[in-house]
């Protein structure tokens, strides 16, 4: 994220965050024992999708540049990309297989 530009005190930030932080699975009303968060950005915080923007921004420039993908209304779609999901699309399995 330093090529990005982002604040080396921002990435402090999340560098702290990340390691300290503490989580829990509730179901009906009990909690699972604490557990730290290995790889990923955080379920349902708010900063997720940004962070996970800025991780693939390349990747989905890389995945543009292919021009392979599915034509809605015009537009050649190859991804869909959200919080830390990503979706590819391709017309064959063998177009999904290229952009992997």
């Amino acid at each position: 994220m330093e090529d990005r530009g982002v604040p080396v005190e921002v990435l402090n930030l999340f560098r702290y965050w990340y390691t300290k932080q503490v989580n829990y699975v509730k179901w009906a009303d009990q909690f699972s024992s604490s557990y730290r968060l290995e790889c990923g950005v955080r379920q349902g915080g708010l900063s997720s999708p940004k962070l996970f923007n800025l991780y693939v921004n390349d990747l989905i420039v890389e995945l543009s540049s292919m021009r392979v993908g599915c034509k809605v209304s015009g537009v050649n779609v190859n991804n869909i990309s959200y919080a830390d999901d990503m979706v590819l699309l391709g017309p064959t399995t063998s177009a999904i297989r290229e952009m992997l």
